[in-house]
């Protein structure tokens, strides 16, 4: 999607593309093992993740999973979610989060793949909220925000807690 959005710029101001990124190792792609179960085992073993866990990080992150890891006896799981607190806060940081839709639209695959719940859209604004500053009442605004944005724009029926057929 980046190349696609880069050429069509460089299109538009009559430029072109210098220098592609296709073979070229970027963040997570940089060292990505030749063996990923392997790494996994070993990833897991350094760091006392359940394999699992370990696949899960390398899969999102590639080799940068290192950043995301915390210990596993601090590391607090999300409500209804695979992600995980500081894993969440990490990207909150690192990538200039500015809103709920920013995270959950854009940096994660969480709404994607259905995996929104309230009670998940709730924890992560505390975090956001936390992070950015803000009081209650701007907090409140932007859950509001975001829950008609997940109406309006995608169809998000928010009268029930049942995940979306199309979603499961």
């Amino acid at each position: 999607f980046g190349a696609l959005a880069a050429d069509m710029a460089l299109k538009r101001l009559g430029l072109a593309r210098s220098q592609g990124t296709q073979d070229m190792a970027i963040g997570g792609g940089r060292d990505f093992p030749a063996d990923p179960d392997a790494w996994c085992a070993s990833f897991a073993a350094e760091h006392g993740l359940t394999v699992e866990r370990a696949q899960t990080l390398l899969q999102r992150y590639g080799t940068s999973a290192r950043d995301f890891v915390s210990h596993p006896a601090g590391e607090q799981m999300l409500p209804q979610s695979d992600y995980s607190a500081s894993e969440i806060g990490r990207i909150i940081e690192r990538e200039q989060v500015e809103c709920l839709a920013d995270l959950f639209l854009r940096r994660t695959t969480i709404a994607i793949s259905g995996g929104l719940s309230f009670d998940l859209v709730n924890a992560v604004l505390d975090m956001l909220a936390a992070h950015k500053d803000w009081s209650a009442s701007e907090a409140a605004t932007e859950r509001s925000t975001f829950l008609a944005l997940l109406a309006d724009r995608h169809g998000i029926d928010l009268q029930t807690h049942q995940r979306s057929a199309l979603c499961a």
